[in-house]
């Protein structure tokens, strides 16, 4: 006969079937973004394809799974640094994957899929540049104009998407967008940059002063 609060479950007394349904359920954030992932490259047939509203509802479920991921990942308490690094790569490969598609199909100026890969790849070599300096992992956080950037991206091939699928007249907003877009994203990359700057001099000399001793 076993012990109250000994033997192999806490308390002495097997988890309840609620406990054992959550636990079971806290991989499921990470299986919605691996299935993002896995929405990329049916987006890209799609568009590729011109066929606007298979790609539209592509768009929506990829919307709907970055939703849940993070909804239930606080639900089900089961953030974890695996999914924190997933999911803005899911969104990032969906993005780029995006921009670049409807560069090739002549939705988009090619000088706008220019920008934003550059502020991207900027942004990953600055990080990398960083973390070599300082010696050890870096949390990054994203600014508010990076959420606003990643919010003007989605719009806008929401909308590029959503006209060819619908028959809705848009006309002139996809070109207003379009400057919109290229605005916040140069905005946000150079923020980061400055960013990045900063927190590799924190608390060292910059190198124009390196060398110099103290003034007279």
């Amino acid at each position: 006969m076993a012990v109250f609060g000994t033997g192999p479950f806490r308390g002495g007394r097997p988890p309840s079937i609620r406990v054992r349904v959550r636990a079971g359920l806290r991989g499921l954030p990470n299986a919605l973004t691996l299935t993002r992932f896995a929405l990329v490259p049916l987006a890209a047939v799609q568009l590729f394809d011109r066929d606007w509203r298979a790609a539209f509802w592509v768009f929506v479920a990829a919307g709907v799974t970055d939703a849940l991921d993070g909804w239930l990942a606080r639900l089900l308490d089961a953030r974890s640094t695996l999914g924190a690094t997933l999911d803005p790569l899911a969104d990032k490969a969906l993005l780029v994957t995006t921009f670049t598609c409807l560069a090739l199909v002549g939705e988009i100026p090619y000088w706008l899929l220019a920008l934003v890969v550059v502020r991207d790849l900027g942004i990953l070599l600055g990080a990398a540049h960083l973390r070599h300096r300082v010696g050890r992992p870096l949390k990054i956080r994203p600014s508010l104009l990076g959420k606003a950037n990643t919010l003007a991206q989605i719009l806008l091939c929401a909308v590029i998407i959503g006209v060819g699928a619908f028959p809705v007249d848009l006309t002139g907003v996809d070109r207003i967008m379009i400057l919109v877009v290229a605005a916040i994203t140069l905005a946000s990359g150079l923020s980061y940059l400055h960013s990045w700057y900063r927190r590799t001099w924190d608390g060292q000399s910059p190198p124009r002063e390196r060398g110099r001793g103290p003034r007279a």
